[in-house]
């Protein structure tokens, strides 16, 4: 072989290294041939155990937190803080949603009281904004107008809250709307009578489409003042702190478990108008193990099925092809092996593993059959041909093993541990890849395909064929649309921008991604804030003064800010209206229910009262909210009438 021009005696000594190499495959393979029953066998046995280790071993750490090093500045303060303040750890966010802010607050309350009836998987039960403190001093927290126009809604509402005091049945409450009906405002103290009668429409509307519309009493009552001025609309937040065991693959599974269950339990996740979500970095966790092991399932057998297409293609010989996906198998079971006894787990990014090696070490069987098939066509013996293609490529492919596995393992020493893992795993797969295919391929063509010739293209439609051919006949437009294709995708290379948002590698149709994204779009309880320990009240001022003057923080609040300002005049406002509405509160509330019979009747003269006020009210917003409410409890009074039992 002539020295290549300016680099004498390189191309010798390259000559000569792959020529070694080649020869050292070449007997590796001469050698397997010879006892290529019992390889099959101990490969057979040896991957199965492998298979049982990786499926018991190999958990999936779907942390996002964790896929950074712990020795980073930022993830050792986040260790300090939370040292500090451990009750802030992590917590599992459950979000209620719910159709009325009565039925968002009476949900939560149910399922905070249930949850904490199992101290040992839920010690920490944290109702923000909401539980029996800020049932007892939540009006003030406040804006003092706020206050004041709860203070008169609650006033003119005051006879309503009387009559229902007084009897707060179905019928009871038909006897207030026909009397507010028939009346001139003075029954009901001038109380907004368009809000009654519309909330009353939608309630009994949504019934008789067959789902439930509850009626919201807090907000027919102050208006929704409340609800605006806390800014908490139909959603109320749990805070939990679970239980975890990080022996398992899932931590916080039992907890999750029986939060599930308490849900159930409460009939919440069949209510219609109720929807309970949960989010955090166990929720999140939690949901995309299940998802990254279902979807790392399907990549990989859609990663199979296209190699074992192509194969089929360019080697034309089935069984062949059999013996090389059989190869590729128990080397991708090695490696799952391997990296359980090395690092235990694969998490959001490693998790690609599989689809990397599937198309990585079947490189090395194609190279190996495509080189064993020309000396079959050749006329050479089965073990003769693949011993010359071990020879041939040998040296090639031990370089192309070597050169892939450092491209990976440059991935092993970086501070963000989940590419780290997916380098030292895909690297470790490159040299378990390169001694399948010249250990076990070989024992395999030989015991089974010993026969097979490959010949490419065989059984190919000529149109397909025509096709395939196009780059080699075509070759000058291929380059030329290769090139404009080069062209715009460096054109559009500005645009291209990091996104530092781990959320978005997260299954988007996961229930706990939504709620997360949900809570973030809201603006009001970021889940991403930024949390600073001052070591006094005053420097917290100062700090969170240095905050806000930045233009990115939204807002920055210290401990100071969570105690209500103007208590004094809020609690007078308060005295004034409670010396209004209390005489009109019962202590025990009668609670009766209203027959059949007696909810026709009452429906019987309260509807013509309705159509009655709709004629003759001068307010036009009265008179139009009773002509919707009459014609929807006319359809309710024809429902009740054609029932079965209507008698």
């Amino acid at each position: 072989m002539s020295e290549a021009p300016g680099e004498p005696g390189s191309a010798p000594a390259a000559a000569s290294v792959d020529h070694r190499l080649g020869a050292l495959a070449a007997r590796w393979v001469a050698w397997v041939g010879q006892r290529s029953g019992a390889v099959i066998g101990v490969y057979l046995v040896a991957s199965v155990a492998m298979g049982l280790y990786a499926a018991t071993g190999l958990g999936i750490n779907s942390s996002e937190m964790e896929i950074f090093s712990p020795e980073l500045p930022v993830m050792a303060e986040r260790a300090a803080f939370l040292e500090t303040f451990p009750e802030l750890r992590d917590p599992v966010v459950v979000v209620v949603d719910a159709a009325t802010p009565d039925l968002a607050h009476d949900s939560a309350a149910r399922l905070a009281e249930r949850l904490r009836d199992e101290p040992a998987l839920f010690p920490g039960v944290a109702q923000p904004g909401g539980g029996a403190f800020f049932d007892r001093h939540g009006l003030l927290f406040l804006d003092p107008d706020a206050l004041y126009d709860l203070g008169d809604r609650l006033a003119q509402v005051q006879p309503i809250l009387a009559e229902l005091s007084r009897d707060q049945s179905v019928g009871g409450f038909f006897e207030l709307l026909r009397r507010a009906s028939e009346g001139d405002g003075s029954e009901t103290g001038e109380a907004p009578l368009t809000d009654v009668f519309d909330a009353t429409r939608r309630a009994v509307d949504g019934a008789l489409a067959g789902h439930a519309t509850p009626l919201s009493w807090q907000t027919l009552l102050d208006g929704g003042v409340s609800e605006d001025a806390a800014g908490t609309g139909h959603r109320r937040i749990l805070l939990l702190r679970v239980a975890v065991d990080f022996e398992r693959v899932r931590p916080a599974e039992l907890a999750l478990g029986a939060l599930d269950a308490a849900i159930a339990e409460l009939g919440l996740d069949r209510h219609p108008g109720v929807r309970v979500r949960a989010t955090g970095t166990f929720p999140l966790a939690y949901e995309e193990a299940r998802h990254i092991g279902e979807q790392a399932t399907w990549a990989g057998l859609v990663s199979l099925g296209l190699v074992t297409g192509i194969l089929l293609l360019g080697l034309g010989s089935v069984r062949l092809v059999l013996c090389a996906i059989a190869a590729l198998l128990a080397g991708l079971v090695w490696t799952a092996g391997i990296a359980a006894f090395a690092i235990g787990h694969v998490n959001l990014i490693s998790a690609a593993f599989a689809v990397l090696f599937i198309g990585l070490s079947i490189d090395f069987a194609i190279h190996l059959c495509v080189a064993y098939g020309e000396g079959r066509r050749l006329g050479a013996a089965t073990a003769a041909a693949l011993g010359d293609a071990a020879q041939r490529i040998g040296g090639a492919l031990v370089v192309c093993a070597v050169t892939t596995a450092v491209a990976f393992f440059a991935f092993v020493p970086t501070d963000f541990t989940g590419v780290g893992e997916l380098g030292w795993i895909g690297g470790t797969g490159m040299f378990v890849g390169l001694v399948t295919n010249f250990t076990l391929l070989p024992a395999l063509v030989l015991r089974y395909a010993a026969d097979a010739t490959p010949r490419a293209g065989r059984g190919l439609a000529p149109s397909l064929a025509t096709l395939l051919g196009v780059p080699v006949r075509r070759a000058g437009p291929v380059l030329g649309a290769a090139l404009v294709a080069a062209g715009l995708a460096l054109w559009r290379l500005p645009a291209l921008e990091f996104d530092t948002n781990p959320i978005r590698v997260r299954d988007p149709g996961a229930a706990s991604v939504q709620v997360f994204n949900e809570i973030l779009a809201d603006g009001d309880a970021y889940p991403w804030n930024l949390s600073a320990v001052a070591p006094d009240p005053s420097s917290a001022r100062e700090l969170k003064d240095a905050l806000e003057a930045l233009p990115e923080v939204r807002l920055a609040l210290t401990l100071a800010d969570f105690v209500p300002e103007d208590q004094d005049a809020k609690l007078e406002v308060l005295r004034d209206t409670a010396f209004l509405v209390r005489p009109a509160l019962l202590p025990e509330p009668e609670v009766t229910e209203t027959t059949p019979a007696e909810l026709r009747g009452a429906l019987d003269t309260l509807v013509p009262a309705l159509r009655a006020r709709a004629d003759r009210s001068e307010d036009r917003a009265v008179a139009e909210a009773a002509g919707r409410l009459g014609d929807t409890l006319e359809a309710l009074r024809q429902r009740l009438l054609d029932a079965p039992d209507a008698e």
